[in-house]
């Protein structure tokens, strides 16, 4: 006897709240309208006031050298005041502009009104915790951003470095700090601690698939973990999903390898027939009986019993 707990329409939930828009606030959120021109249109217009945000009296260009190479060095230096007039330009322009809110509004499912109120009240009670904010940008004799670093109060956050296959950013907070290093379709990200690794780590993508791995975690009993993840030759079509798997895992000097072939197809999902079904509260006392002997019966035939002992 089947039990039914509920149902939902999947297309129609996704039609009405995903394609279609929803109402938030009683102002509609169109995700279906959000393109990639329309969020390059609002990156540009947001580049634009950020450009008109700068204060000229505070940028000073100097010479400098970085790996024997020669560069130009552009430091923009603001105290309290001065960051807080910027924002509160910033933000007052990105309230009065349509483009970014469309898309704001689109990603944060809120209303454009309630956008609004907020930015306002973020212009409003701004009160920074900070003295001093340096940026420092260097660049190249074609104008190419070779490196860059952001200080707070004398106390270094930020820094970025283009490489040759790449580039590197670091975020840094006291003593740790978390590296993004970007090259051709791979991407490492680093947990530091006072200088010592706490992981790693690795997304590739190649020509057919990805590869995930995490390592660096220790156990308790201070084992290295070290976990991969494979996919490839994956195959998506009308009816069907297909793709090749592979899984690692290594725990000091155990391991366990997993690979094989996953195929989801439309024919062979079977579908309940719910016909006769009844909702769980109607469930009779002698039903509940049967279904827990069932269980238990499947439960002793797998020889599982062990696992589900404090359950039942």
């Amino acid at each position: 006897k089947v039990v039914k707990i509920g149902e939902i329409d999947l297309d129609s939930f996704l039609e009405e709240n995903f394609v279609s828009g929803i109402t938030v606030n009683d102002e509609e959120v169109d995700f279906s309208s959000v393109d990639a021109k329309q969020v390059k249109a609002a990156l540009k217009e947001f580049k634009n006031i950020l450009i008109k945000s700068l204060q000229k009296d505070n940028l000073k260009i100097s010479d400098a050298t970085i790996n024997n190479k020669k560069l130009k060095k552009a430091t923009y230096t603001l105290n309290k005041n001065d960051l807080e007039t910027s924002l509160k330009y910033i933000l007052t322009e990105v309230s009065n502009s349509s483009e970014i809110l469309d898309v704001m509004a689109s990603i944060s499912m809120k209303g454009k009104n309630d956008l609004r109120e907020i930015l306002d009240n973020l212009t409003k009670n701004m009160d920074l915790d900070l003295d001093k904010l340096e940026i420092n940008i260097y660049v190249d004799a074609w104008n190419k951003v070779k490196e860059a670093d952001l200080f707070v109060d004398g106390d270094k956050y930020l820094v970025y470095t283009k490489e040759d296959d790449g580039y590197k950013v670091s975020f840094i907070y006291q003593n740790d700090e978390i590296i993004f290093q970007g090259q051709e379709n791979e991407l490492i990200i680093k947990a530091l601690e006072s200088g010592n690794e706490l992981f790693s780590l690795t997304v590739k993508e190649d020509e057919d698939g990805f590869t995930i791995a995490l390592e660096g975690i220790e156990t308790e009993t201070q084992e290295e973990v070290y976990l991969k993840f494979e996919m490839a030759n994956l195959e998506v079509t009308e009816n069907k999903m297909a793709m090749n798997f592979g899984v690692t895992l290594n725990v000091g000097n155990d391991s366990l390898s997993l690979s094989g072939k996953s195929t989801i197809s439309k024919g062979e999902i079977e579908v309940i027939n719910a016909t006769d079904a009844i909702y769980y509260e109607d469930i009779s006392q002698n039903d509940m009986t049967k279904i827990m002997e069932n269980l238990q019966n499947l439960i002793e035939e797998f020889n599982i019993s062990d696992m589900f002992s404090q359950v039942l």
